[in-house]
């Protein structure tokens, strides 16, 4: 996927509460039910997040079911920041979709701070 617009909502990201990251771009190929969605993130080059998902069951959820065909120009997927999130410093994320075939459908990275709100 070209990937041309990423945004997430809310931010700062709010710890054990969900986040919502919505990509636009162009797909040469669908998103199949194998889907997975990877998320980690790094603090002075140190692991410090990681959560797994299912791709398909996260973008059913928000409307998108598997497959999502390559017509399908923006998707929404929420996730919960785990409770293990690390406060107030900024994580580089890395987002990466993979297909079922092992074909990586987009990898975005982004610096991100969560907080605990009220």
């Amino acid at each position: 996927m070209t990937v041309t617009g990423f945004s997430v909502d809310p931010y700062p990201l709010c710890i054990n509460k969900p986040v919502c990251a919505t990509v636009t771009g162009t797909s040469t190929t669908p998103i199949d039910g194998d889907a997975t969605l990877a998320i980690t993130g790094r603090y002075l080059g140190r692991l410090v997040y990681t959560d797994n998902q299912d791709l398909c069951a996260v973008l059913g959820a928000s409307g998108h079911p598997c497959p999502v065909p390559v017509t399908t120009n923006q998707v929404t997927a929420c996730v919960l920041v785990k409770p293990n999130a690390p406060p107030n410093i900024a994580v580089a994320l890395t987002i990466t979709a993979t297909n079922g075939d092992g074909g990586i459908i987009f990898c975005q990275t982004a610096t991100v701070t969560a907080i605990n709100c009220p």
